[in-house]
């Protein structure tokens, strides 16, 4: 058997001499056949999808999945609808406040105030200051409640309530920028 192997690589090594004989070197490079395609195979726009810019004057739409429950149904979702709309309504000046370290978000899922020099001495500006966290406190609770009663189909406890609070506190703390004041869950405030 080896001596067949032996005289396999001799035969095969001669046979590669001969080649190399006839041409300029014994390598022969073939570049591989090259198919154009366009921006994405057929393949590609069957599991990514296509993407398209959405015209100035379109509209994205979207549904809420809701249970009914004797008729109320209606009612709470509006109250939903507001409470998303309010909290939106705020954002700029709720982010103002965390800037200025007024305003921090507490473990428990709602905003507090922070005690600030600027906010202590000025009645009216603290006033304000203490309606906009009203307000956004009052629209998460909706949410809370809602989002829960959606999820389970009927009215949540206040210690389901809490414990989505404290869910939801730390989604905030975790997207709250640099320089913010949030609790943590000891209660002690830091600046993130």
């Amino acid at each position: 058997m080896r001596k067949v192997f032996v005289v396999f690589i001799i035969m095969f090594g001669m046979m590669g001499m001969v080649s190399c004989a006839t041409a300029p070197s014994c390598l022969i490079i073939a570049p591989p056949a090259i198919n154009m395609t366009g921006p994405k195979t057929v393949i590609e726009r069957q599991i990514i999808g296509n993407y398209r810019e959405l015209d100035e004057n379109s509209w994205m739409v979207s549904s809420v999945k809701t249970f009914s429950s004797e008729g109320s149904s209606d009612q709470a979702d509006s109250q939903l609808l507001a409470a998303f709309a309010d909290r939106h309504r705020l954002s700029d000046s709720i982010s103002t406040y965390k800037k200025e370290g007024a305003v921090g978000e507490a473990n428990t899922g709602y905003l507090a105030y922070i005690t600030s020099d600027v906010y202590e001495r000025n009645a009216a500006r603290k006033a304000d200051l203490n309606n906009v966290i009203r307000q956004e406190n009052a629209a998460r609770t909706i949410i809370f409640r809602r989002s829960l009663y959606l999820s389970k189909g009927s009215d949540p406890t206040q210690s389901e309530i809490d414990a989505f609070g404290r869910l939801f506190a730390e989604e905030q703390a975790a997207k709250a920028s640099k320089g913010e004041m949030i609790q943590d869950k000891s209660g002690r405030w830091r600046k993130k």
